[in-house]
């Protein structure tokens, strides 16, 4: 009351129909007091969040499921008048704070229901997103870390200590000084005492705190029970960190005094990360969830972290089908179509539809989602290469167009050209030396090409800057690079590597190809490596192959730096920022992102456009769907060229480059 702080009693039921009276009082925003006071309190709280949580899917309901699941670290919680963060205040605080599950049913609406059902998916959901989870942490279990390091680092400031100039600063509460021993904090331990005496006893018969002689008190009771669960969490599993420490000794050594909730979460979380990854190991090879566990990279989940916008947006459908691929789970699109036949195009026996949609993305049909898919994601990423201001082209034909003839070269009217030489784009940046091929150990045994958040502990040294032809490729669930060795043994990434490895072997074998043509002998006066040569001169062509998972091979990580560097170097000033450095955290974050939903949007969309072969007639091959009758009279180049001089336009001023 002299406080200020207002004084309470709650009335709880009874099991026997009657109730009981509870007192406490309220500092600092968190419950003191009778035990039945504080559970009481915590339990309205958590109405309250429910309550929040429930009305805010509720007016959601309408728009993407992506406008729900928003990044975890800046997630709205329920406005409280206890702190502006509603329940962190809380939990910091109190020894015990119980979760409700209604956020894991708030996840389940972005795919669908009990899509967090079984175990493994759901301690998953729990890791943040950096280590290939949801971030959807649960409150009871950040609660020990959240009360422990907030208790240290108060205690650490109730009493008078030494200032680094040799003053003294005043502690809060002096008065504890029996109860933790004078100068608890003033050096680290043993040489100061810390919390040692705290939670070894009361000593004296004068004790603030109300406890008797060579008891704990309930704050040191609480404490000691979450410290020592918390060591019990991590104990033999290698990971270093502030839990290596006596619960005496909590929070020594460490530089400052904040930070150490930070330091026990990474702790705990990298603990059940190597739980967790040892158990998907555990999985027979071809389970989704050890699929997805091993592709997926920093590209995979960066539409965990993305908010919705102009640019990053999904539609309902295709967000579900991210979510759920992403964990490696059932498609919400075809999940209720299993068992279907799907109207295959080509030679042999029909698919039938999977839970997962994987057979229906194999499936060879008279679509063009494949090409959909394969030009949407690269014409994203060479575009954005050249808008960071990196020279080159987009699928630069005339570097064969002297040793190939234009018939084959460009195809005949009616086709797309399609030769197997021209590359998705040629760029000049700094790459380093490509190193696509399997990693083996001294005994000739597999050596783990780990790739964590695109890199590989066999990278080639940097190079220099130099023209690069780039050929982009993407891979589908349920083929041969995902069920290959690498995919299974390698660690993260196996499978866009093991496709990466290909590409520079099919470019040579088509370029002899070409070069045993007798019409492209006789273009090139009959020399038999033309093609081969003009090739060579260009060195390794790198891979930039991105997988079902929205996961990347290293190259395309490669390619991803150059850009931030080269759009830091070319509009920091642009954007308002000091410098190219200030500038670099701007453009990774923004483009990582960007990047990311856009490989995992376009695999959603090119599973979603073939929903409608699942349970069709079988076509026979021929004519793709849905092609045009005769010429289109628009393409007509006479046409074009009167337009322009009549408006005064493209070749009023001469031929491009003649002007």
């Amino acid at each position: 009351i002299g406080l200020g702080a207002p004084v309470g009693m709650v009335l709880v039921p009874e099991e026997d129909g009657g109730s009981r009276a509870y007192r406490g009082v309220m500092v600092a925003g968190c419950p003191m007091g009778e035990a039945g006071f504080v559970d009481a309190w915590l339990r309205a709280q958590v109405s309250s969040i429910e309550s929040y949580i429930e009305k805010t899917v509720l007016s959601l309901r309408a728009a993407s499921p992506h406008t729900r699941c928003g990044p975890p670290s800046t997630t709205p919680t329920p406005p409280s008048s206890t702190s502006s963060s509603g329940t962190s205040l809380p939990t910091r605080r109190c020894p015990t704070l119980a979760s409700s599950t209604l956020l894991r049913r708030a996840a389940e609406a972005c795919g669908y229901e009990g899509v967090l059902g079984d175990a493994i998916t759901a301690r998953r959901a729990r890791l943040p997103a950096r280590m290939r989870g949801l971030g959807l942490r649960s409150l009871e279990e950040v609660a020990p870390a959240a009360f422990c390091a907030c208790f240290v680092e108060a205690a650490e400031r109730f009493l008078d200590r030494s200032t680094p100039g040799g003053g003294r600063e005043r502690g809060f509460f002096q008065m504890l000084a029996p109860l933790f021993g004078h100068g608890a904090f003033e050096l680290p331990y043993p040489n100061s005492p810390r919390l040692s005496r705290f939670l070894s006893g009361c000593t004296t018969n004068v004790n603030p705190l109300g406890a008797q002689l060579g008891q704990l008190t309930l704050t040191g009771e609480s404490f000691k029970r979450a410290w020592e669960g918390m060591q019990r969490e991590v104990r033999g599993e290698g990971v270093a960190g502030p839990l290596d420490l006596r619960a005496p000794e909590a929070g020594n050594g460490r530089a400052g005094s904040a930070g150490l909730q930070r330091q026990l979460t990474q702790q705990r979380e990298q603990v059940k990360r190597n739980q967790l990854s040892r158990s998907i190991l555990g999985l027979p090879h071809g389970d989704t969830r050890r699929e997805a566990w091993l592709a997926v990279d920093s590209f995979s989940s960066a539409w965990v972290s993305s908010w919705p916008s102009a640019q990053n947006r999904c539609e309902a459908r295709e967000f579900r089908e991210i979510f759920c691929t992403y964990l490696g789970r059932e498609s919400p699109a075809v999940r209720a179509l299993v068992g279907k036949s799907i109207a295959c195009s080509g030679r042999g026996p029909p698919r039938v539809c999977d839970a997962f949609g994987v057979q229906l993305g194999l499936a060879t049909l008279n679509d063009r989602a494949h090409g959909n898919c394969h030009d949407d994601i690269f014409s994203r990423v060479i575009g954005d290469a050249l808008h960071a201001g990196l020279r080159g082209k987009e699928e630069p034909r005339e570097i064969f167009s002297a040793v190939i003839p234009p018939v084959t070269l460009n195809g005949t009217a009616g086709t797309r050209g399609k030769n197997g030489i021209v590359p998705d784009g040629r760029l000049h940046c700094k790459l380093r030396e490509s190193r696509t091929a399997r990693c083996t150990g001294t005994r000739g045994q597999a050596h783990p090409s780990v790739r964590w958040r695109g890199t590989t502990v066999q990278r080639g040294p940097e190079q220099p800057p130099a023209e690069h032809l780039l050929e982009g490729k993407t891979i589908h669930r349920g083929g041969p690079h995902y069920m290959s060795a690498r995919a299974r043994d390698d660690g993260q990434g196996g499978a866009v590597a093991d496709r990466a490895n290909l590409v520079q072997r099919d470019y040579e074998a088509r370029a002899a190809a070409l070069d045993a043509k007798p019409h492209v002998q006789a273009w090139n006066n009959g020399s038999r490596d033309a093609v081969s040569s003009v090739l060579r001169s260009f060195g390794t062509v790198r891979s930039l192959v991105v997988g079902a998972y929205a996961e990347a091979s290293d190259d395309l990580h490669q390619l991803f730096d150059c850009v931030v560097e080269s759009a830091s170097k070319q509009h920091w000033r642009r954007i308002g920022a000091r410098s190219a450095k200030e500038a670099r955290s701007y453009f990774a974050t923004t483009l990582r992102r960007a990047w990311g939903v856009h490989f995992a949007r376009e695999f959603a969309r090119h599973r979603i456009r073939r929903v409608v072969f699942v349970g069709a007639p079988r076509r026979q091959p021929g004519r793709p769907l849905a092609t045009a009758d005769g010429d289109w009279p628009a393409l007509s180049a006479g046409e074009f060229a009167a337009h322009a001089l009549r408006v005064g336009g493209a070749w009023a001023g001469g031929p491009p480059g003649r002007r």
